[in-house]
């Protein structure tokens, strides 16, 4: 997900990216609407931290007038209006910022300088080797593996939704022997560290980022996380 400085920092940036993808036409009206939101969830979080401020400084006064034996009734209804106004405008702020994440959300990543302009249909091919199979009498990979019975299509859309896959069998152990390589490879040529994370994480940090489906992650040995 974009991060929300994109919209006033980068917008210019954002816009020429999207009109190089040949999608400015359609997602213009977002990237305004996203403009708009963000000033919008600006000024509400000045607005709420000005009346918690108010709030402070009105119960400093009723703790004042209290030690004095003094009268605080008006400061007191005072402070719960602006109780139950901070409610309101910070109810208001956590729909505007859930709406601009879901604008964020749908806007694609900003191509590479290099890139070529349009949508997939423009790709160039940087490599080839060897001679393609002729498709007469090819299947496709996946109705292969299905009839293998090392994947399951059915239960990883049940499981997680559309575009997602069960591997069984030799199809598991395959997964995970690839991931040993990759491992291994990183670790041993490429000055890697293998660590082991946990593998329950919040939704705020699988946001955008896609899914992991295993715990053994590398790091650069002269990164820090």
């Amino acid at each position: 997900m974009h991060d929300f400085r994109v919209l006033r920092d980068q917008l210019d940036v954002l816009r020429s990216a999207m009109r190089r993808r040949g999608k400015l036409d359609t997602l213009s009206a977002s990237i305004d609407r996203g403009v708009a939101l963000d000033l919008e969830r600006r000024a509400m979080i000045r607005a709420v931290e000005e009346r918690k401020a108010a709030r402070n400084a009105n119960s400093q006064e009723v703790a004042r007038r209290k030690r004095n034996k003094e009268d605080a009734d008006a400061l007191r209804a005072g402070g719960r209006a602006l109780g139950e106004e901070i409610s309101r405008l910070e109810a208001e702020l956590a729909q505007t910022e859930a709406t601009l994440k879901d604008i964020l959300l749908d806007l694609p990543n900003l191509p590479l300088d290099e890139v070529p302009d349009g949508d997939e249909t423009n790709n160039r091919v940087e490599k080839t080797w060897g001679e393609p199979r002729a498709a007469d009498g090819c299947k496709p990979h996946w109705e292969i593996a299905e009839a293998l019975g090392i994947l399951d299509l059915v239960r990883g859309v049940k499981l997680a939704g559309s575009g997602f896959v069960v591997m069984r069998g030799a199809g598991a152990r395959l997964t995970r022997a690839l991931m040993n390589y990759f491992i291994d490879v990183h670790t041993r040529e490429h000055g890697y560290e293998e660590v082991w994370v946990p593998s329950v994480v919040n939704r705020a940090s699988m946001t955008g980022t896609g899914t992991v489906s295993y715990t053994h992650l590398t790091l650069p040995t002269n990164r820090e996380v």
